[in-house]
């Protein structure tokens, strides 16, 4: 569904949000057990029944707790008396021995939330509005009805007289702030109920947030687990400037002000430069009243030493005695947890590191809609500026300061104009807001603020890191960078927030990267210093050819997963080290970048791109071809591998005649053979079988002299593949080349070799209507193709699966594994996907509610194959299988490389 359809279904714009839950309900089943389930299930039917008797429509139900949402404030308010009354006369005694009653705390908000899907596709209410809510909710008691001010300043007109509101004044809400809450009143309802659970005053000094909290609510229930943990001690939430650590604390100790007996005590510490001044801040934020002649540090400690209450430290990294004055204060007071906002660890024993990471897409841009709705009103996430809103969150990687910044400047230019100055970062992220702390004004004094607190030794080394573009690894700083330590300066780095580190999961090696913002300003430190700035950028450029290099001479080999792993960690890099040498008119070191660019590109299955870098490393050598033969023939050979995938066999042939000649000159025989090898696939493609027997046994004679089994293999597997192309060929002769290219990929350890192999042996068996032998063949290449993530690869196995799922009557999973494989083909622009749609659009016809590539847009190749291989929904059409095809989708492919 759409988001005009959904519009339609479910109320939008001004709505009235309810929530509703059962009072002590986990009391109820621990009495009754399983016998409380035929009361819940009554619950329900008179919740359900009442609210569509009202016209409300139900959101989602969490155990016994209902979201409801209304298109009128009058019919939610009459709902919610009506579900009472009637709750009140069920024979709840009838149903369960000892039951007289369930009572029903119900809370709602009247506002414009944001409408959308949630994580299992289903509509769902978003944002300000729907917290705001919930948590009116939460601050009532069972049969009691809450509204906020907005709800019955619109409802008040529109109902009977019987039905009243009682002011009971203004409340702090946990999260989302103060409140005027009224309560519904009527004749048939009780009037009296204890105080609202709602904020104590007495037992914190919370500071009022100015704005509605987004976001993040699995990280805060995880962090709110986390310090509420015995052995928790002290917390420390990390975190760069800006990233949201000061607000998320507050969230936190909002939900935990009820956890601690002797309260939740905000300590502000920006002011604060000195142990003595921090100690001053806690005592006046926990109101110490200082007398007689201990000093202010024994009297502190004496006031908390029996004490159970938490201390939110904010903002602590400019304090260098910080840890001292925390370590004591925990010594003291066995009793005591501490909070701590910083954008560097204290390195206690006791502390716990949160890391305060940017907003999810999703968050960034709930956050962003409701900041730019609070400069102006009437902005809203539509169709015309959703693309430009998402894109802007991406480009601001959910720095939360940087898209409140960016939202501040919504009055003067929409959000595609924003997303146009991005070139200008730190002049576009700016405020005037005079309540903001200076700091928090422009994205550069974010960073300003940090940076004063490095060493000139950690400054140097910061700009030099500006080099890497989108990451690096230890062992490619300290190839670079002019440091005493690089990795001690590095952990240093990282302490302070200016670089993050993550174990990368498939290579199990240590990443570093820093956000573009924080990029963009140590590039800036690093022009500052030309020289300098030069030397390094020459450096990086011949590490990265070096190490582009060294990974293309691992492809076909044991190694490849791992080195197109760390090619594709390091792309960002080669991109840039490319681009400097083509900026000083350095073309022989462009056309090798092309050369490891293309091969890898190629590699994955993005042959459109690999084809640019292949073309621009050759006109990048132009007149300068005879000076470096080596680098153009290999070129050369690639072009003519491409040209070969797009089935355009004139000029492919016409390169791999010149590369095979060329090669033979330059006496390398093995790239000579791979030469060969392209003339045979050409050939096989024009269906000259006799040309291709003898190009493919001259790449094989060449490939067994040097002793290169792989490239023996690869031959062996065109050998098959002509077998099987031509009419007259033997099937059985090409299943026997099929099955030994297979052992010897094996015995070279050429993992895609294997999966190339696999593959036409599935396709023979499906060719036979061996459809179990095609799948098995299919699912074995899937395997290795999606532990190399090999995209093409594994979205041809995923179509060839489907298609064998079609001729067995499984429709249902067949659209699923197509679809995922049209996703896949449709990213990298692959050949095979027209293909691949004309038998989805085939398939889909055959059953109701057929998923769609579009669906699966921005999912990783593990994700999407991940959902294409779980079970399907459902079988319904199975049975009615269409015209299958002589050939499967990947038998054309042949193995070149």
């Amino acid at each position: 569904m759409d988001n005009a359809t959904m519009s339609h279904v479910y109320p939008s714009g001004t709505i009235t949000l309810v929530f509703t839950d059962i009072q002590g309900s986990s009391e109820l089943w621990e009495q009754y057990r399983e016998a409380f389930q035929p009361a819940l299930e009554a619950h329900n039917r008179v919740m359900r029944d009442v609210a569509e008797h009202w016209n409300g429509r139900e959101v989602k139900t969490e155990g016994d707790a209902f979201f409801l949402v209304f298109a009128t404030s009058a019919d939610a308010v009459q709902f919610a008396v009506e579900a009472q009354n009637e709750l009140r006369r069920f024979n709840w005694e009838g149903l369960l021995t000892g039951l007289s009653e369930i009572r029903v705390r119900i809370g709602m908000h009247t506002g414009e939330p944001i409408i959308g899907r949630n994580t299992q596709g289903e509509v769902d209410y978003f944002g300000p509005s729907a917290n705001r809510a919930a948590r009116i909710c939460a601050a009532g008691h069972g049969g009691q009805v809450l509204v906020s001010n907005a709800t019955r300043e619109v409802a008040e007109a529109h109902l009977p007289r019987s039905l009243t509101f009682t002011d009971l004044s203004l409340h702090r809400l946990k999260g989302v702030g103060e409140e005027r809450l009224w309560q519904v009143c009527h004749a048939d309802l009780p009037r009296e109920f204890p105080p609202l659970r709602t904020l104590n005053p007495e037992r914190h000094n919370l500071p009022v947030p100015p704005t509605p909290f987004i976001g993040r609510e699995q990280d805060i229930d995880n962090w709110f687990d986390f310090l509420r943990q015995p052995q928790t001690r002290l917390v420390t939430l990390l975190g760069f400037g800006g990233m949201g650590k000061t607000r998320s604390a507050l969230q936190l100790a909002e939900m935990a002000v009820e956890d601690f007996p002797d309260g939740v005590w905000w300590v502000p510490l920006e002011e604060a430069r000195s142990s003595e001044q921090m100690l001053q801040q806690v005592a006046s934020a926990l109101r110490v009243h200082l007398q007689g002649q201990d000093s202010l540090k024994e009297q502190l400690l004496s006031y908390l030493r029996n004490r159970e209450l938490l201390l939110v430290l904010d903002n602590s990294e400019q304090l260098r005695d910080a840890p001292a004055v925390v370590e004591d204060l925990l010594r003291a007071a066995p009793l005591l947890r501490v909070l701590v906002t910083s954008r560097r660890p204290l390195h206690l024993q006791a502390e716990r590191l949160v890391d305060v990471n940017p907003l999810s897409v999703e968050d960034a841009r709930a956050l962003f809609v409701e900041r730019a709705r609070a400069r102006k009103p009437d902005f809203t996430l539509a169709p015309e500026n959703e693309q430009d809103v998402t894109a802007l969150c991406n480009h601001l990687e959910g720095v939360p300061l940087a898209l409140e910044l960016a939202a501040s400047r919504i009055r003067l230019m929409a959000p595609r104009d924003i997303l146009s100055r991005l070139n200008q970062l730190f002049s576009v992220l700016q405020s005037r807001a005079p309540d903001l702390p200076a700091r928090q004004r422009a994205l550069r004094a974010a960073i300003d603020w940090s940076y004063d607190l490095l060493s000139e030794e950690d400054k140097d080394l910061f700009a030099q890191l500006s080099v890497f573009v989108g990451g690096f690894f230890l062992e490619d700083a300290e190839s670079l960078c002019d440091a005493l330590d690089v990795a001690w300066g590095i952990e240093e780095l990282v302490n302070q927030s200016f670089v993050r580190s993550e174990t990368d999961a498939p290579s199990q090696h240590e990443r570093f990267t820093m956000l573009d913002s924080v990029r963009a300003y140590a590039a800036e430190k690093l022009n500052e210093q030309p020289e300098k700035e030069g030397s390094i950028l020459e450096q990086h450029a011949q590490h990265f050819l070096r190490l582009g290099q060294e990974r293309l001479r691992e492809f076909r080999s044991e190694r490849e997963g791992l080195a197109l792993r760390l090619v594709e960690l390091s792309l960002g890099n080669l991109r840039a080290a490319a681009d400097w040498a083509a900026a000083q008119d350095r073309n022989a070191e462009v056309a090798e970048f092309s050369l490891s660019l293309g091969c890898y590109l190629q590699r994955r299955g993005f042959i459109d791109e690999a084809m640019s870098q292949i073309e621009r490393g050759l006109t990048a050598l132009g007149p300068l071809r005879d000076d470096y033969p080596r680098v153009h023939t290999q070129l050369l050979r690639e072009h003519a591998g491409l040209l070969i995938d797009r089935c355009e066999w004139k000029q492919a042939e016409a390169e791999a005649s010149e590369a095979v000649v060329r090669f033979e000159a330059l006496q390398m025989d093995k790239d000579q053979a791979n030469a060969y090898n392209l003339l045979g696939l050409i050939a096989i493609g024009r269906h000259d079988f006799s040309r291709a027997r003898d190009c493919l046994g001259t790449a094989r004679r060449a490939f067994e002299q040097v002793g290169d089994s792989a490239g023996v293999a690869m031959v062996v597997n065109n050998l098959g593949l002509m077998e099987f192309q031509d009419e007259e060929g033997d099937n059985q002769q090409a299943r026997q080349h099929w099955q030994e290219a297979l052992r010897l990929y094996a015995g070279a350890s050429d993992e895609r070799g294997k999966a190339e192999a696999l593959t036409n042996l599935g396709v023979l068996n499906q060719d036979e209507g061996n459809a179990d032998g095609a799948w098995n063949c299919y699912e074995g290449a899937l395997a290795v193709e999606r532990k190399l993530g090999h995209a093409l690869g594994v979205g041809r196995s995923l179509s060839n699966l489907g298609e064998v799922a079609q001729r067995r009557g499984e429709l249902r999973r067949a659209a699923q594994l197509l679809a995922a494989a049209v996703s896949l083909f449709d990213r990298i622009g692959s050949p095979p996907k027209t293909y691949s749609t004309n038998l989805l659009e085939e398939v889909s016809c055959a059953i109701a509610d057929p998923p769609s590539p579009l669906s699966l847009k921005g999912l990783s190749v593990e994700e999407a194959t991940a959902w294409a291989m779980g079970a399907p929904s459902d079988d319904a059409g199975a049975g009615e299988s269409g015209e299958l095809s002589q050939r499967a989708s990947s038998v054309n492919e042949g193995y070149r490389k």
